[in-house]
């Protein structure tokens, strides 16, 4: 009943936060697409919808393998759905999930772009399947600030369309979530990107 209340919480906020985004937690709940781009194994089957992992999958190598697919030349968007897997596989074993959380922390060390990015946009995540995991894994750090460091070293459309997600939900931030927005959208010529702001954003 717990788990009930909260899921139906987050989904009434997300449609409160913007009639323009797709109810349901955005980072979790929408598969995003990536084309041919390689991600964590996931199920096959239609019915599972957002919550498919595959059932024969060892979780003792979702640390691993998430690093090895994090590297420096997948695309933004590839990694949001690695990320976004990986917080649904952690559900099974939280001890895993802390693990690779603090890996991803380790690796902003260098500050480069991408370091940031996937350790704000993982907490970001987590924050959104928190009602899984009964759990608050972030340690009170803000994945969206980490996410607009990224931006500050390297200003990705792929990632202004996530932080757009992340600042569309809770705590509700309309001005930088539209101005992410409008960036995210410049970028006309990646066909794969306008996709999937076109999947989550109605206007």
């Amino acid at each position: 009943m717990f788990e009930y209340n909260m899921l139906r919480n987050l989904i009434v906020l997300a449609g409160l936060v913007s009639t323009a985004l797709h109810a349901g937690p955005p980072l979790i709940c929408h598969p995003f697409e990536i084309g041919s781009a390689h991600s964590l194994p996931w199920g096959t089957s239609t019915a599972g919808g957002w919550d498919n992992p595959d059932a024969s999958y060892d979780l003792h190598r979702l640390q691993a393998d998430t690093l090895a697919l994090l590297n420096p030349q997948t695309a933004v968007l590839a990694r949001m759905e690695t990320i976004r897997r990986a917080a649904i596989y952690g559900v099974q074993d939280a001890a895993v999930m802390k693990s690779l959380l603090s890996s991803l922390q380790g690796r902003t060390g260098k500050s480069t772009a991408l370091a940031l990015f996937d350790y704000g946009y993982m907490l970001a995540t987590l924050k959104q399947i928190e009602w899984r995991y009964k759990q608050d894994l972030s340690d009170g750090v803000d994945g969206y600030t980490l996410v607009k460091k990224a931006l500050a070293i390297e200003a990705n459309p792929e990632m202004h369309f996530a932080a757009a997600i992340i600042a569309s939900s809770a705590p509700v931030r309309p001005a930088e979530r539209n101005e992410h927005l409008q960036l995210a959208r410049a970028a006309s010529s990646d066909r794969t990107l306008a996709q999937n702001v076109s999947n989550l954003f109605k206007d």
